[in-house]
């Protein structure tokens, strides 16, 4: 085990607990999240409904949190244990791949319908 690998377990479950932080801070207190939702460019006032902005990214952000914890956690136990195997280690980030880039298709769309680019 080079203590090297541990760093990309470590790195997706710290990026799986900011995503799901961020899901709560925009269901409970209502502040989008702009550091994973949007671009540095677009300011969140210029949101046409940010109530249904909310309602609709928040559900994508908990799934992005979920999959990116599920996956770093499983990265650092298996390496940590070192009972990591690539066909494990292709599955995992198989699946995390596929969440991305659904991750990305569906707030692109957000990012059109409620604001103006």
């Amino acid at each position: 085990m080079n203590s090297f690998d541990l760093i990309w377990g470590i790195v997706g479950t710290v990026c799986g607990i900011y995503c799901i932080v961020g899901w709560y801070r925009m269901v409970k207190k209502g502040i989008i999240c702009t550091t994973v939702l949007l671009p540095k460019d677009i300011n969140v006032r210029k949101c046409k409904n940010q109530e249904e902005y909310r309602k609709k990214a928040a559900p994508k952000l908990l799934v992005l949190g979920i999959a990116l914890l599920i996956v770093g956690i499983f990265d650092f136990v298996t390496t940590y244990t070192e009972t990591r195997t690539n066909l494990g280690v292709w599955i995992s980030l198989g699946i995390l791949l596929i969440v991305l880039i659904w991750f990305m298709i569906t707030t692109s769309r957000l990012r059109k319908e409620y604001f103006d680019m």
